[in-house]
C-alpha cells in the first residue's frame, strides 16, 4: 500500500491559521493580562491549621480589623486548614502576629 499525503499544498493555510493564533494570544495577553503571584509582586503566604473548624469570613474581618488590607483568604486541605496571602510587605514575624488574631 503506497499513501502519498501531499502536505506542502496546505502550508498556505496552516500559515494563516499559525498567524491568526499568535495575533490571538497577543491580544489576548494585552486585553487580559497576566496574574502575577507573590512571587513576582512581593508579599507573605501564610498557612495556618486550627484544631476545629473556621469560618474564614471571620478571620477575614478579624485581618482587615487588624489593618491588614487586602487579604486573600481561603481554606484548603481541609476546613481546619486556612491559606492567608498578604500583599505588600510585611514583617518577618507575620506568623505569629496573625496567630492572635
Amino acid at each position: 500500500m503506497n499513501f502519498n499525503l501531499d502536505f506542502m499544498a496546505w502550508r498556505k493555510i496552516a500559515l494563516g491559521v499559525s498567524i491568526i493564533l499568535v495575533i490571538v494570544s497577543i491580544l489576548s495577553l494585552g486585553l487580559k493580562q497576566l496574574n502575577w503571584g507573590l512571587d513576582f509582586t512581593g508579599g507573605s503566604l501564610v498557612e495556618l491549621h486550627y484544631p476545629k473548624e473556621v469560618k474564614v469570613g471571620e478571620i477575614r474581618q478579624s485581618l482587615t480589623e487588624a489593618g491588614y488590607e487586602g487579604a486573600q483568604v481561603a481554606l484548603f486541605g481541609s476546613t481546619q486548614d486556612v491559606l492567608i496571602k498578604l500583599p505588600g510587605s510585611v514583617s518577618d514575624t507575620l506568623g505569629t502576629e496573625i496567630i492572635k488574631y
